[in-house]
């Protein structure tokens, strides 16, 4: 989590084999104090960003004909907008890419433009459609999920987990929406749509971030999209 926060809102407490997560209120009443609007900051990420995308890469993707598109909700406007890498320069982009990860009120609310923007997500987990009016013909859609619902939440115990439930099952609803509309423009623009979906259940919790366990899970997620690949065939 410190690759990520540079003020962490909650606290983790492990229990019976499940994780738990609570209010760290000495660092929310600390932000909150500073003028924050959100709970915690991530500016860390932003680093994060920085280090794993260098300039060298960027002028290389800039340079060649792939399209690199992220997707922020402009809370100001009520509006989802997507950001393309062909249309800023290396700073610029980057901090599009850190604000389209930023789940507020969790991680940090950025004014850029007159604005506020938060994680794209809020508005569309799953830009199918967007993609396909870009002009794809065929679309990797990569669920972070199983393909059947098996998913029972622990009860909320505080607040905190109760906030983040909320969310998650919003963002849950947003995300079978897009898809089921995603399938609708496909079928109305001779587009193909392959689907991938998790195996198992990967967390209950996406405000949680463990390295050696995420490296488990995208391995396990490609080895069962290369056995999808093999066995069936394309969804439309």
């Amino acid at each position: 989590n410190d690759s990520i926060f540079d003020v962490c809102p909650f606290v983790v407490r492990k229990k019976h084999g499940t994780q738990n997560i609570g209010i760290n209120h000495l660092n929310v009443i600390r932000n909150f104090i500073k003028g924050s609007k959100t709970f915690g900051e991530s500016y860390n990420l932003k680093e994060l960003i920085r280090k794993t995308l260098s300039e060298e890469e960027f002028e290389q993707l800039k340079a060649s004909a792939k399209e690199v598109v992220v997707t922020v909700s402009n809370l100001s406007l009520n509006q989802v907008e997507y950001k393309a890498l062909s249309d800023f320069q290396y700073e610029e982009f980057c901090e599009w890419v850190w604000i389209s990860c930023n789940y507020t009120p969790f991680m940090s609310l950025v004014r850029k433009n007159g604005c506020d923007y938060a994680d794209g997500g809020l508005g569309t987990m799953v830009p199918i459609e967007e993609a396909i009016k870009r002009g794809a013909t065929e679309v990797d859609a990569i669920i972070l999920q199983t393909e059947v619902t098996q998913l029972n939440r622990m009860p909320s115990r505080n607040p905190f987990s109760l906030l983040t439930n909320m969310f998650a099952f919003m963002l849950d609803r947003i995300e079978h929406q897009n898809i089921r509309i995603g399938r609708f423009v496909a079928s109305h623009n001779n587009a193909i749509i392959n689907f991938y979906f998790t195996p198992t259940i990967l967390t209950t919790n996406s405000l949680i971030f463990d390295k050696q366990m995420m490296l488990e899970w995208w391995q396990s997620g490609f080895d069962f999209a290369k056995y999808k690949n093999k066995e069936l065939s394309q969804l439309e």
